[in-house]
This record gives structure tokens, C-alpha cells and sequence, in this order.
């Protein structure tokens, strides 16, 4: 962060179950987020350690597509 302040890696978590919907308040929380930090230019890669299940409820939810 001292050398690359700008190019530093922003980690957002949202707790969520495995093998459960994501509620869709927290759904929309996620856009935002992801589209709040498209909009200044970052790069966003959103994880799921199960697989795709919840990555895939959050692309579903912004019709985008997953890329595995």
C-alpha cells in the first residue's frame, strides 16, 4: 500500500450460506457495491468458495455472466 496506494487490492465480504438464496437486500447490496467500484475504474472479481452457486445469484441478479 506504501509503494502502490492506487493500485492496492479492496476486499468486500458478504457473509452468505452455503447452498442458501442470498437474500435479495443483500443481493442488491452487492450490485452496488460491484457497480460502485466498476464506476471508478476498478477491476471487480467476485468469489464464492463453494463454486458457482452464489457467484452465480449475484450475475443472475445483475445479468451478468459468470466466467469460470
Amino acid at each position: 500500500m506504501e509503494r502502490h496506494g492506487d493500485l492496492q487490492i479492496l476486499v468486500r465480504e458478504f457473509p452468505t450460506n452455503d447452498l442458501c438464496d442470498i437474500p435479495p437486500e443483500e443481493l442488491a447490496a452487492i450490485a452496488d457495491e460491484i457497480r460502485e467500484l466498476i464506476s471508478t475504474g476498478r477491476t471487480v472479481v467476485v468469489v464464492d468458495s463453494g463454486g458457482i452457486g452464489r457467484v452465480g445469484q449475484v450475475c443472475k441478479f445483475m445479468n451478468a455472466t459468470p466466467v469460470s
